[in-house]
């Protein structure tokens, strides 16, 4: 029998069982496991069933501390100011209309395609979705902060680059397309389509700047109206609007063929 390797062994989000090890390879969310039952003479092999479903790719961020915002942006991305970041996991990609199929319904005016970024949601949604993946997997898995959401595409993201801050950098504009393009099937390190495609829900609610936002990476939860920040700009924002830095401000209840979101789940002690 084969011994379970990298690709074929139980995944960290997978159903742990005390006192059992992996011996056979996966196949249909099937496990051979052996008991190893104390005080006996003998192993008892038995079946594990474990139901197998369409997990996120995560990436991990190590914790940090950053410039968040901009000097030469829009008033909403000022004042500069130093955060620090604990470290994460973070989605590579929007969450898909698969994935997000998994715990409810995909609304319908969303694409039917399963490799699209599940959109038409609102903050709500999105949130009730991280609860739900954080309750099949055991771990605790929300929206992130705009901090740490900002922190992973500057750390990140292959193609972020700011607009205002790094014009003569080089890099070509971001064209805008008509509508969103479906997520990569292979991944490289970091994480992809945080600048364009859709925009993303995070946590925080909206202030018109950062004045008063705490400082250690966690959202910003009161604010004087009932508005939600959402990053990254989407398909159908001129590039000055697909920055590492910019925002924009939706009701929470706000359901777009522009807007998505990716999960964050924090790193086990």
């Amino acid at each position: 029998m084969e011994r379970a390797d990298a690709n074929n062994a139980l995944p960290k989000c997978g159903l742990q069982v005390p006192g059992t090890v992996v011996l056979g390879s996966r196949l249909s969310g099937i496990h051979l496991v052996r008991s190893i039952l104390p005080m006996m003479p003998f192993a008892l092999f038995s079946v594990l069933v474990i139901p197998s479903f369409d997990m996120p790719s995560m990436v991990t961020v190590p914790g940090g501390t950053f410039l968040m915002g901009s000097t030469r942006g829009y008033a909403d991305e000022q004042p500069l100011r130093s955060v620090s970041v604990s470290g994460f996991e973070i989605s590579r990609t929007e969450i898909t209309v698969a994935q997000y199929r998994e715990f409810d319904t995909v609304p319908g005016r969303a694409s039917t395609n399963d490799r699209y970024p599940v959109t038409f949601v609102s903050r709500r949604d999105a949130t009730r979705y991280a609860s739900s993946l954080a309750k099949r997997i055991g771990r605790s898995c929300r929206l992130p902060s705009e901090a740490e959401w900002e922190y992973a595409a500057r750390v990140l993201e292959h193609q972020a680059h700011d607009f205002t801050d790094s014009q003569s950098s080089g890099v070509p504009s971001l064209a805008m397309s008509v509508g969103p393009e479906p997520v990569p099937s292979k991944f490289s390190d970091g994480v992809f389509n945080m600048l364009g495609n859709v925009a993303e829900w995070v946590q925080d609610c909206y202030e018109p700047n950062y004045r008063g936002a705490p400082s250690d990476g966690s959202p910003r939860l009161e604010c004087e109206h009932d508005l939600a920040v959402v990053r990254g700009g989407s398909w159908a924002d001129p590039p000055n609007r697909r920055t590492v830095t910019a925002r924009n401000d939706f009701s929470p209840d706000e359901r777009s063929g522009r807007i998505g979101f990716r999960i964050l789940c924090e790193l086990e002690q």
